[in-house]
């Protein structure tokens, strides 16, 4: 798998953007304009849950300290015939990982999206549960506990 230089990858971004309005568009046809909104406003949330993912991405990087040439993705080809054996095993076995992690976030989405609605329906107070979840967690990141820093993971390899 080559690198992916900006002007392709916006390429091939406004490529997929544009077929899911034309998709959207056909569903609004066909369906309506209610069905039309209900597939934008799925599409738009699962576009902002991706932003997210890669910015988390980004913090465990950085909290576990990989190095930028760690996070990239791995080349089909290889640079010296001499490792190929190596490097060959390394990339399969990142990329049996990544595949593994994406099944793993598909499936986990899916399990907590599949509870959230069950208890919802069945006890609406729940969600005063999950606000209050998420106004603590908030509290937490603004304020910031710089003595709960638990190892040193500079030298991580």
């Amino acid at each position: 798998m080559a690198a992916v230089d900006y002007k392709t990858a916006i390429r091939n971004t406004g490529l997929l953007v544009g077929a899911a309005v034309v998709f959207g568009a056909g569903i609004g046809v066909q369906m309506g304009p209610d069905a039309a909104l209900q597939f934008f406003t799925g599409y738009v949330l699962e576009e902002s849950l991706s932003v997210d993912n890669l910015f988390v991405f980004l913090l465990l990087f950085e909290y576990f300290k990989v190095p930028p040439a760690l996070q990239k993705r791995v080349s089909s080809r290889l640079s010296s015939s001499t490792c190929a054996l190596r490097g060959a095993e390394h990339a399969f076995a990142r990329r049996q990982v990544l595949s593994w992690g994406i099944i793993g976030a598909i499936s986990m989405r899916a399990l907590f999206i599949s509870a959230g609605v069950i208890l919802i329906k069945k006890f609406r107070s729940v969600l005063l549960v999950f606000a209050g979840i998420l106004m603590f967690s908030s509290y937490k990141i603004l304020t910031g506990n710089k003595e709960a820093e638990d190892e040193d993971l500079s030298n991580n390899q």
